[in-house]
């Protein structure tokens, strides 16, 4: 009964908005969908969510940011959550550090560092919303895949966490790269931020000298001179 009578309640919601909606000015529809992400937030399921965005649609009103976050948010797997970014676009919505949070902290299984990056740097999108996908890949105990993200974001706030719980493995895998590679500017300055984060200083300082030198930014730069003032403080 309490089922049936919520149903009942979602319909009439619904077409009450469909009727505000098919009577509102362009500016009066800016406040409309509100209402409707509002709904769309509530929604039991993503297939619900998608029903109340046709809907929402149908009587011209446009989804805007905060609708395609939503969706992102509630859509169940990676790819199909991916697949609203292209919407977003096509829309001339440029999605935000919530619409990449919320994809990278899907089940990234199926789903390789490789593949986030050249998505994000696709976007040019924001560095700090790669802690979800860090994380996520922690968690799932992926922690190559982590890694290979921590080698081009070591000073992220996700990847000193996994830095200093995996410090074995981080260390293996760095110095792995500069064994083939002893100018890698990355793995230098990653195995340095790794050593910094575990109180290893000495180790620390060298390989962060290295990476100051072989650094291409003056905001990497900057950074390593901040982690060797901390060091000689």
């Amino acid at each position: 009964q309490e089922t049936e009578t919520a149903k009942t309640l979602n319909v009439l919601i619904v077409a009450q908005l469909e009727d505000k909606a098919r009577q509102a000015t362009p500016e009066e529809k800016q406040n409309i969908v509100k209402l409707w992400n509002w709904l769309i937030h509530l929604a039991k399921t993503y297939d619900d969510a998608k029903d109340y965005l046709g809907k929402m649609k149908s009587v011209n009103v446009q989804p805007d940011i905060v609708t395609y976050n939503t969706l992102i948010a509630k859509a169940p797997k990676y790819e199909k959550a991916q697949s609203w970014l292209k919407k977003m676009e096509k829309a001339g919505i440029q999605p935000g550090i919530f619409a990449f949070g919320a994809l990278y902290s899907k089940d990234l299984s199926e789903v390789t560092a490789d593949d986030i990056l050249k998505l994000h740097w696709s976007w040019k999108a924001r560095s700090n919303s790669l802690e979800a996908a860090i994380a996520s890949f922690n968690k799932a105990r992926r922690i190559d895949q982590a890694l290979r993200l921590i080698l081009e974001y070591a000073h992220l706030p996700a990847s000193l966490k996994v830095l200093r719980k995996k410090k074995t493995a981080a260390v293996g895998y760095f110095e792995a790269l500069l064994k083939d590679n002893p100018n890698h500017p990355n793995a230098n300055y990653a195995l340095g931020v790794t050593y910094h984060a575990n109180g290893m200083f000495e180790d620390a300082k060298k390989h962060l000298r290295k990476a100051y030198e072989l650094a291409q930014t003056d905001g990497r730069r900057q950074g390593i001179t901040k982690l060797l003032d901390e060091i000689s403080n």
